[in-house]
């Protein structure tokens, strides 16, 4: 199984919950994730690391084949995500809004997503991640559930 990790679950765990300076067995593993292929993200998740933590960015481009780039099949399934839920995105945000891609590219590729998200569906203001996941049947885990299925502890 290959995991796409989230914007927020990867500044999330760095900064909140899993600092390398405490946690380091945490990073360890993850990097041998990355390593063996089954740990990765896409490039627009690259993108919003590179304008919101350089610390972050900067271990996760240190991380070689970490981030795919998009083919044709993620960015037709993200068409059809924005499609079904256009309030996935904030039209007037600056930058990149990874949301779609990572979802197209996990349901394009049988991935899982990880995120740090909750789910809010029935408040159609602004759905999140997991909601359309669980629309699509898309995996989607949170960081607990995802160390649980790889049996880490820490």
């Amino acid at each position: 199984m290959t995991y796409l990790l989230d914007t927020c679950a990867l500044l999330d765990q760095r900064n909140r919950y899993y600092a390398p300076d405490r946690f380091p067995s945490f990073w360890r593993d993850l990097e041998e994730l990355i390593d063996s292929g089954r740990l990765r993200s896409v490039d627009e998740v690259r993108e919003e690391l590179d304008k919101q933590d350089d610390e972050v960015a900067e271990w996760a481009r240190a991380r070689s084949g970490f981030f795919l780039p998009l083919d044709e099949a993620s960015q037709g399934k993200a068409i059809e995500v924005l499609t079904e839920f256009p309030n996935l995105i904030r039209a007037n945000a600056p930058g990149t809004q990874a949301d779609p891609f990572i979802i197209g590219c996990a349901w394009a590729h049988s991935h899982t997503i990880i995120t740090s998200e909750r789910g809010v569906m029935g408040a159609r203001k602004r759905v999140k991640i997991p909601d359309v996941c669980r629309h699509f049947g898309i995996g989607c885990l949170s960081i607990v559930e995802f160390l649980r299925r790889e049996k880490l502890s820490y």
